[in-house]
């Protein structure tokens, strides 16, 4: 499963010094740039005047104010206003810049960041002058995948304010997009460390930490995420993403459904809603979701991928492929958008196209068992069993909670007739998932192949206690007790696999060697 992370907005730097003739009380709530009360104390002191030189930034904390309420269009007008009493105020080309970034406005963002580092501030709180930095690199940069500019730029952020927590934390989010985990976390981990309240620090982290692997430790960090910023969608749908790679669809389905709730047009929600839905079979919910994804962004390559995947889960793999060739081409260093056309040219037997897809699905994303195990199932199908064998144990490997990797295993081992292997791995997808008949069955075969009837006989019991309309786990038990020489329960299960499935050439033939006239 595509693994999600996020960037906030940075919040606007509140701290300015104000003119010590004007009254001590607006001037010390005006400072705070943040509340009503706030708002207040700057009007009054705006409204009475006379602040001369220190008039733009009482408008400046008045517009930090604003913002943080998100009255963008009063925060733009005072930052504007500020701008043009002092053109030369940096932070309020920052702040504006912000602003016009939360209102959709990229490129008069992108124009009052470059000036406010062209003014090159030189204030004695470090923060602001690391803040237009920090934005255009985590936002602008970032947001348009130009990750070493955006590393640049968060580098220079965190040279002007090395204790700065949110610059940590965004340039450890850039790595992880450039899958430089290891940079990713020593950053998240300092982010942290130097603000423990950041809740964005600790899902950037979570994000990370479910991308390699470590999903126990991934939802604690996004549980604490959730703790700290509960109306954050994205850490609602990293949590939920983590479940899902978890087994626990249905947690990861509620989690989804919150994320959505907080905010409809985020479609990086919808994509992980929708995959969750294939997960669970419920296939028009991941088409309508992936169609709603595609209909706010027509670019977002993922949520082609969750819809082409949604319509191989529906039988249409042609369908499928035409959205996921797109996927590709939209994002092209997706480990996941191969790893799910591999999924949609496997069904149409095309399998050492599927092979090459997944080649360079695990490329891209060297830790992504999914992508293990399907080019294992390919690999096994041209009967490519050394190499369908080294891909099950590496997909266990990173993943030894999915409990199909160590059934198809099991299956390898049995093909390669190395039976006691064969029978480790069945019980060991029994033991990750006691409702697999399958596994009952064919650990049964296995056991029946060793002579071991007695122990081929319960499994098929278990099987079709899960199972009870399967032809073949009859026809089998049938067989083991032939073995036993206990013939009239091996007719009557010839019988039962017969009457399940008239057409089982197989089960007809033993009724005919042992003499049994075929009644239904």
């Amino acid at each position: 499963m595509p693994r999600l992370s996020s960037i906030g907005i940075i919040t606007l730097a509140s701290t300015i010094l104000i003119a010590e003739t004007v009254a001590a009380e607006d001037r010390a709530e005006c400072t705070k740039a943040a509340g009503d009360e706030a708002i207040a104390a700057c009007t009054r002191l705006i409204t009475a005047g006379g602040l001369g030189p220190f008039a733009p930034f009482a408008l400046y904390n008045r517009g930090t104010a604003y913002s943080q309420k998100a009255e963008l269009n009063a925060a733009l007008a005072d930052f504007s206003k500020a701008i043009e009493l002092d053109p030369k105020l940096a932070v309020a080309y920052t702040g504006r810049g912000t602003t016009y970034w939360q209102q959709g406005k990229v490129q008069p963002a992108l124009a009052d960041w470059n000036e406010a580092i062209r003014l090159n501030p030189k204030y004695t709180i470090p923060y602001l002058n690391s803040l237009p930095y920090m934005n255009r690199g985590a936002l602008y940069y970032a947001s348009r995948r130009e990750y070493d500019n955006a590393l640049a730029d968060l580098d220079e952020a965190i040279r002007l304010d090395p204790k700065n927590g949110q610059a940590f934390s965004n340039r450890g989010w850039v790595y992880s997009q450039q899958r430089q985990y290891d940079r990713a976390m020593t950053d998240l981990d300092q982010a942290i460390i130097l603000t423990p309240a950041l809740a964005k620090a600790y899902n950037n982290r979570g994000f990370v930490l479910g991308r390699i692997g470590e999903l126990d430790r991934a939802i604690a960090d996004l549980d604490t995420a959730i703790h700290l910023d509960p109306k954050d969608p994205q850490a609602w749908s990293n949590r939920g993403a983590v479940l899902l790679d978890k087994g626990r669809p249905a947690q990861a389905r509620s989690d989804l459904d919150e994320a959505v709730r907080l905010d409809p047009r985020k479609t990086e929600s919808l994509v992980v809603r929708a995959l969750i839905a294939i997960e669970m079979g419920q296939i028009e919910q991941a088409l309508a979701d992936s169609n709603e994804a595609i209909r706010l962004d027509p670019n977002l390559g993922r949520a082609y991928g969750s819809r082409g995947a949604a319509r191989l889960k529906a039988g249409q793999p042609d369908l499928a492929l035409v959205d996921l060739n797109e996927a590709v081409r939209l994002d092209p260093l997706s480990g996941l958008a191969y790893e799910q056309r591999g999924d949609a040219v496997s069904a149409k037997g095309e399998f050492d196209r599927a092979i090459a897809d997944y080649d360079e699905a695990i490329r891209l994303s060297p830790r992504m068992s999914l992508a293990y195990l399907n080019r294992g199932v390919a690999n096994e199908r041209v009967r490519r069993l050394d190499k369908a064998l080294a891909d099950y144990l590496e997909a266990i490997r990173l993943a030894p909670g999915v409990a199909i990797a160590h059934y198809n295993l099991g299956n390898v081992h049995r093909d390669m007739k190395q039976f006691d292997r064969a029978i480790a791995a069945y019980t060991e997808a029994i033991r990750l998932d006691p409702s697999s008949a399958q596994a009952y069955t064919d650990r049964g075969v296995v056991r029946y192949l060793m002579d071991r009837s007695d122990e081929a006989i319960a499994d098929y019991n278990e099987s079709l206690r899960r199972r009870p309309q399967d032809a073949r786990t009859y026809y089998n038990r049938a067989s083991a007790y032939r073995k036993q020489g206990k013939v009239d329960q091996a007719i009557a299960d010839y019988r039962k696999a017969l009457e399940l499935s008239p057409d089982m050439v197989q089960a007809k033939e033993k009724l005919q060697e042992l003499g049994v006239i075929q009644k239904l």
